[in-house]
């Protein structure tokens, strides 16, 4: 397994969306602005070159990020 390459606050994003919720739910949920949760999830994709939110997801899974 390969270190998981996201900051605490990216790795939260990312578990949101793997139950399925929006940016703003995110925003709602950890009190923090959207655009704020949409910079953490554009930085997520970009650390593991992520084309799409569902492959950030996928990968955080398979590579055990995730729990």
């Amino acid at each position: 397994m390969t270190p998981c390459p996201f900051t605490s606050r990216e790795l939260e994003c990312v578990h949101w969306l793997s139950q399925g919720k929006t940016a703003s739910e995110i925003a709602t949920i950890i009190g923090r602005k959207r655009f704020s949760i949409q910079g953490y999830i554009k930085s997520a994709r970009e650390k593991i070159e992520a084309a799409t939110v569902a492959s950030l997801v996928a990968t955080s899974i398979r590579e055990g990020w995730m729990q």
